[in-house]
Order: structure tokens, then C-alpha cells, then sequence
């Protein structure tokens, strides 16, 4: 069995396999590529399969609106005060727009993680006032210097800041299509935003969808390479707006994970603190001293 063909098999989410849920995850992606006239290829042979399973999914259902492993963007929407399903709405946004929104979105989603990281709300408004994508002093150099954030995931929002500096800094550009700004970008012997470093960064640093790995086990999937690997089928099919949007996930994936183990940790904390005291009350208790049974 080849290794597109797998795809009829489980993945792996985090380790732990899910059948059902693989199907819905992926048949709301095959609805985007179907939409953009984009042709997969071995990527979708089990589309029949898939069919059979996603019976949840329907035209007027959000993408991945019920689907367990990405659940976190309704947690994430309403920590960041946006509006339910902001981020599927992006598609549904002019190019120009969409890349302004989703670069705000990042923006905001990574300022969240700093604050929690760093246990500062106090910060708040310091830390959302620091630049994106400054490689020195931005948000991206403090996470890339705590180990919140890999060199690939970095790339592309650099990318995307400067796409969206060049979109916003030209009134003219309001309704060029990201196909025609990939067009007037410079080659790549060219400084700064190039179509050679545009594709690099949307394609997560790879030349074509051989290159990506999801498969990590028997019948088992990384959900992070799978979404590069249909990006990068939608780079080379110049739908740059899809691509962008899915590596994105990738990318608020990362940071809301990183906030959720913050608070698991803080959390794990809290109970050894309680654990201490609670042992601590017993060891005066069975030494004959006053025991406060309230702490109980």
C-alpha cells in the first residue's frame, strides 16, 4: 500500500488514533480544494471512503467546526475576543482583506502566548505594541528564543508580514489577487520579498509534496505534515490563499497548544502546593500538634 493510499487508513492525532475523526478532518479539506478547482490526485484516492464516514459534514457546516482536535479554535477566538469562527470565515474574505485579517489574528494569537508564557498579563498592552516579525525585538524573537517557535513556523510568518506590509502600504494593491502579487514579486536574486522566498516559506521549506513525511507510524499520521502536504498541493496550483490558510492552522495550532501546557503546568503546581500543605497538616497531626481539619 503506498503511502497517499494510507490515507484511507487511521491517523494519528497526537499519538492517539482516530478513525471517525480523521475522516471529518479531512473531507472539510477536500471540500476547499474541490471549491478551488484544485486537483489532488493519489492525495484523495479514499475520497469514496471518506464519503462514507464524514456523514456530520454538510455544505452549511464551518470547517472543522466539530472536530475534537481542532476544537481550540473556539477557545482561542473567544480568549482573543474575535467572532466565532473568524478564522473559517477568512476564506470567504478578498485576498486583500484575508491576508490583513489572518496577520492580525497571528499577530494577536502570539502576543496571547507571550503573556501567558511569561505569566505577565500586566503586559498586555507592552508586549501587543512589539512588532510581529522583527527578527531582533519582535514578538517572534522573544518565542524563538524561549523554544516556542521552529525555524519553519518562523519563516512563515516573516513571510507573511511582509506580504501583508507590501498589501497594506499600497492603496492600489486593495484588489490585487494574491496570484498577481506572487507574479510582480521580484526572482530570486532579487533583496527582500522574492518568489523564490514566497514559495520557500508556504511551502515549509520543501520543493514539492514528496518531500513531506506524515506518515509516522503503521497507519499512523502527523496531522502538522498532512496539512503541509496539501498546502504545498495548493502552492503548486498557485492557490496561494488556501496554502496560506492551512499553514496557518499549523501556526495558531502551535501557540494555543503552547498556552494550554502553560496552564497545565500552572495548574500541576497548584496541586503539589496543596499536596505539600496537606502532608504537611498531617505530619503536625501524627506529631501530636494542632491539625486543622478544615484544610481537609
Amino acid at each position: 500500500m503506498g503511502r497517499r493510499d494510507r490515507f484511507s487508513c487511521c491517523l494519528s492525532f497526537g499519538g492517539v488514533d482516530f478513525e471517525e475523526d480523521s475522516a471529518l478532518f479531512l473531507r472539510p479539506l477536500q471540500q476547499i480544494f474541490y471549491k478551488a478547482s484544485v486537483s489532488l490526485g493519489a492525495a484523495f484516492r479514499c475520497s469514496k471512503f471518506l464519503e462514507r464516514k464524514a456523514t456530520k459534514m454538510t455544505e452549511n457546516t464551518p470547517f472543522f467546526l466539530d472536530i475534537p482536535q481542532f476544537s481550540f479554535f473556539k477557545d482561542l477566538e473567544a480568549e482573543l475576543g474575535v467572532t466565532p469562527a473568524f478564522f473559517n470565515g477568512l476564506l470567504e474574505e478578498d485576498d486583500w482583506s484575508f491576508v490583513i485579517k489572518l496577520h492580525s489574528l497571528i499577530e494577536a494569537a502570539a502576543t496571547h502566548l507571550l503573556v501567558e508564557v511569561l505569566d505577565k498579563p500586566e503586559a498586555q498592552d507592552v508586549i501587543s505594541f512589539l512588532e510581529l516579525s522583527n527578527s531582533r525585538t519582535g514578538k517572534i524573537a522573544f518565542l524563538n528564543s524561549m523554544g516556542l517557535l521552529d525555524s519553519n513556523s518562523k519563516r512563515f510568518i516573516k513571510t507573511l508580514s511582509e506580504v501583508r506590509n507590501k498589501l497594506i502600504h499600497d492603496v492600489s494593491n486593495v484588489n490585487l489577487s494574491l496570484k498577481q502579487f506572487v507574479a510582480n514579486l521580484p526572482d530570486a536574486d532579487e533583496k527582500g520579498l522574492n518568489k523564490k522566498g514566497f514559495n520557500k516559506a508556504f511551502k515549509w521549506g520543501h520543493t514539492d509534496e514528496s518531500k513531506v513525511q506524515p506518515q509516522k507510524g503503521e497507519d499512523q499520521y502527523d496531522v502538522h505534515e498532512l496539512i503541509k502536504l496539501f498546502a504545498i498541493i495548493c502552492m503548486k496550483s498557485s492557490q496561494y490563499k488556501i496554502a496560506i490558510w492551512l499553514g496557518s492552522i499549523i501556526i495558531l495550532r502551535q501557540f494555543y497548544t503552547q498556552v494550554s501546557h502553560k496552564r497545565f503546568k500552572s495548574e500541576l503546581r497548584q496541586v503539589d502546593d496543596r499536596l505539600i500543605e496537606l502532608f504537611t497538616n498531617l505530619g503536625e497531626r501524627l506529631n501530636g500538634e494542632k491539625f486543622d481539619e478544615s484544610s481537609w
